[in-house]
C-alpha cells in the first residue's frame, strides 16, 4: 500500500459522499433509513488521513515521492 492508494480511497469517498447527499435530497425514504450512515461516512476522511499517518509512522505506508 501507498500513498497513492489513500489518495484514490480519498476521491471515492468524495464520490459516494456526493451520491449519499443527492440521494438523501432526492428520496426521503433514504434520508430517513440511512442519515446515520450519511454521518458517518463524512466523518470518513478524517480517520483515514490519521490511518494513513499512523501506518505512514508505522513504516507500512510510503509516500509516493
Amino acid at each position: 500500500m501507498n500513498q497513492e492508494d489513500f489518495i484514490k480511497l480519498h476521491g471515492l469517498l468524495a464520490k459516494l459522499d456526493v451520491a449519499a447527499h443527492k440521494a438523501a435530497t432526492i428520496d426521503g425514504t433514504f434520508k430517513k433509513y440511512h442519515t446515520g450512515s450519511i454521518e458517518k461516512l463524512r466523518d470518513l476522511p478524517v480517520h483515514l488521513r490519521q490511518l494513513e499517518q499512523g501506518l505512514k509512522t508505522a513504516e507500512i505506508v510510503h509516500s509516493i515521492y
